[in-house]
C-alpha cells in the first residue's frame, strides 16, 4: 500500500539541556509542513514549554498533530528518583552514553517508583502544554547495546518475587545465565541456544528462555497498561517507540498487547545506524555479547535462522525489514515506520540516495507512512529534500 503520511521527529535536547530555538525548529519543519503531507511532529524532551507552545500552534496551522516525545524507563533519574535495573550477578546494568542528554540508562518497570517519577516530570513540565498526544520512547529493558547483562535483568527483590509467583526458578534462570557468560554447553553454537524465529518469536533448546521473555513482556505491558492509562485520562493520544520485532524480543516489547493500547507504533528500522536501536548495531551486540568468539560462523547461522541476507554495505537487507514491518502490520493498528534521515558521521552515514531507496521499497509493504527520524534538526539539506523529492513522485499515490 503507498501512503502520503508522514511526521517529523525532533529531539529538543536532554533534560537538563536549554539551547534549541523555536526558530531553528520552524525553518526546518516549514518545507515539510507546506507539502500537506505531514499528519505529526514528534518532539522532546528537553523542558521548554515556550518553545513547545509554539511548535504545538505551527503543527496545528497546517492541520497536523503535536506529540510530547516522552522517554519512560531511561533519562527519568536526571530529574527524579529511579530505581534501577539489577542483573543476575547482583550489578546494575551499565548505561550506554550516545550523547548528552540520552544516556541509555535503564529502569525496572516492575517498580511503582519507576512509573510514577515518569508523570511527575510530565505534570511539572508538560502538562500545560496543549499537545495532542505523547509519543512514548525507552518502553522497554535494556538490550544487548548495554552489555550481556542488559538483557540479563532484572533480579531486584520485586522481579524475584514475581519469578516465584509466575512459577519460573530464577535459580535456573541464573545457572544458565551463567553458562552463556562461560561459553559452556549448547551456548557455544547460537546466541542462547536460539533454534529458530519466526514473526517477532523465537524457540531455544531450553524452553526457560522462552519462560524469561515472555515474564518480561508481562511486566512491561503491565507497567504500560498503567503509565498509558493515566494518558488517556488526561485525553491524550498514545504513540510508542519500538524495536525490530526480532529485537523486540528480548526487551520486554509484546506487539500484540501494545496493539490494544496504542493509537500507532512507531519502529525503529535504523538500517544504516551504528548506535542503540540502529539494526545493525543491536544485531552486533546480540551476537558478540553471547557468542563473544562465534565470529563468522555464528553469523552465518543467525542469518540462517532469521532469513537475513548480508550485503556488502548493510548488514541487514531491505527485504528482512520489510518481513518485520509485515508482521507488525498484521496486528490492524497504523504503523509510522522510523527511517534515519539525520547524518551523524561514524554513527548514521545517511544519504540521500539511502533515503530515496529505503522510502521506495519499504512502501511496499502495509505501513501508512514514515517518521523522519530521529532528528530533524540534524539532517543536512540535501536529505530533507531527498524526502521531499519522493513525497512528489506519482509512485507515492498510487
Amino acid at each position: 500500500m503507498k501512503t502520503r503520511k508522514i511526521m517529523i521527529q525532533i529531539f529538543s535536547g536532554g533534560y537538563l539541556e536549554n539551547k534549541v530555538l523555536y526558530s531553528e525548529i520552524e525553518k526546518k519543519c516549514l518545507p515539510l509542513l507546506e507539502s500537506g503531507h505531514v499528519q505529526g511532529i514528534l518532539i522532546g524532551w528537553s523542558v521548554r514549554a515556550e518553545v513547545y507552545k509554539k511548535v504545538v500552534q505551527l503543527a496545528h496551522i497546517y492541520n497536523a498533530e503535536c506529540y510530547l516525545w516522552l522517554p519512560v524507563f531511561s533519562e527519568t533519574g536526571l530529574l527524579e528518583k529511579i530505581s534501577p535495573l539489577v542483573d543476575d550477578q547482583r550489578n546494575g546494568v551499565n548505561s550506554y552514553a550516545l550523547k548528552k542528554g540520552e544516556n541509555f540508562e535503564f529502569y525496572c518497570p516492575n517498580k511503582s517508583i519507576n512509573i510514577n517519577s515518569v508523570i511527575k516530570i510530565y505534570e511539572e513540565y508538560f502538562e500545560s502544554i496543549p499537545f495532542d498526544g505523547v509519543f512514548l520512547d525507552k518502553i522497554r529493558y535494556s538490550s544487548f547495546a548495554n552489555g550481556i547483562s542488559g538483557v540479563f535483568n532484572c533480579f531486584c527483590e520485586a522481579c524475584q518475587r514475581s519469578y516465584k509467583n509466575n512459577s519460573i526458578e530464577y535459580a535456573e534462570l541464573q545457572t544458565e545465565m551463567a553458562k552463556v557468560r562461560n561459553q559452556q554447553e549448547n551456548y557455544k553454537r547460537t546466541p542462547l541456544g536460539i533454534t529458530s524465529y519466526y514473526s517477532g518469536r523465537y524457540t531455544y533448546e531450553n524452553p526457560l528462555w522462552e519462560q524469561f521473555f515472555a515474564w518480561k513482556k508481562e511486566r512491561m505491558t503491565k507497567a504500560l497498561k498503567e503509565m498509558i492509562g493515566y494518558f488517556r485520562s488526561q485525553g491524550k493520544k498514545v504513540g510508542v517507540d519500538t524495536l525490530s520485532p526480532f529485537m523486540a524480543a528480548f526487551v520486554g516489547q509484546d506487539y500484540g498487547e501494545l496493539s490494544t493500547l496504542v493509537d500507532f507504533f512507531k519502529p525503529m528500522m535504523y538500517a544504516v545506524t551504528n548506535a542503540p536501536a540502529g539494526l545493525p548495531f543491536e544485531y552486533e551486540k546480540m551476537l558478540i555479547e553471547t557468542v563473544p568468539k562465534g565470529g563468522k560462523k555464528i553469523r552465518n547461522q543467525m542469518n540462517a535462522i532469521l532469513g537475513i541476507e548480508e550485503r556488502e554495505k548493510r548488514e541487514i537487507d531491505c527485504q528482512f525489514i520489510k518481513k518485520e514491518l509485515e508482521s507488525i502490520c498484521q496486528y490492524q493498528i497504523p504503523v509510522m515506520c522510523g527511517i534515519e534521515v539525520n547524518s551523524i558521521s561514524g554513527i548514521a552515514n545517511v544519504t540521500p540516495e539511502y533515503i530515496k531507496e529505503t522510502m521506495k521499497e519499504l512502501s511496499k509493504t502495509d505501513i501508512q507512512g514514515f517518521v523522519l527520524s530521529w532528528d530533524l534538526l540534524s539532517a543536512p539539506e540535501e536529505n530533507i529534500q531527498a524526502v521531499q523529492s519522493m513525497l512528489r513522485k506519482e509512485w507515492w499515490n498510487e
